[in-house]
């Protein structure tokens, strides 16, 4: 899966998820949602997926944790805040029925901080 977060100046932080890898690239199919967000948004967002049958039980596999990306982007969020950063991108984050593993990621800095 694909976990971004970014800072929308007075409108807050977002959350932005999909199905992640090269398949973002190709399918571009990612949902937002603002931060800190409960159950029921992350529920809905992941719904609105295209891809989104892989991710709740495709060809007999279990759901993902959808707790466990829902923790992951709120805690994004506020090391984004705390470390004043303007982005976090983590692609891929190795998510399955029992939590996740972030394989890689990116921090960007807000403007004017050093990297």
């Amino acid at each position: 899966m694909i976990l971004t977060v970014r800072t929308a100046d007075d409108l807050g932080v977002f959350g932005t998820v999909g199905v992640g890898g090269a398949a973002v690239e190709v399918h571009r199919d990612v949902e937002h949602v603002p931060l800190p967000c409960d159950e029921t948004t992350l529920h809905k967002a992941l719904t609105r997926l295209r891809l989104a049958e892989l991710l709740f039980g495709f060809r007999g596999s279990l759901p993902v944790d959808q707790t466990w990306i829902r923790e992951t982007l709120n805690r994004m969020a506020v090391l984004l805040t705390d470390q004043n950063l303007s982005e976090i991108e983590v692609n891929p984050a190795i998510v399955n029925d029992i939590g996740g593993t972030i394989v890689d990621a990116l921090c960007v800095p807000a403007v004017g901080q050093n990297p």
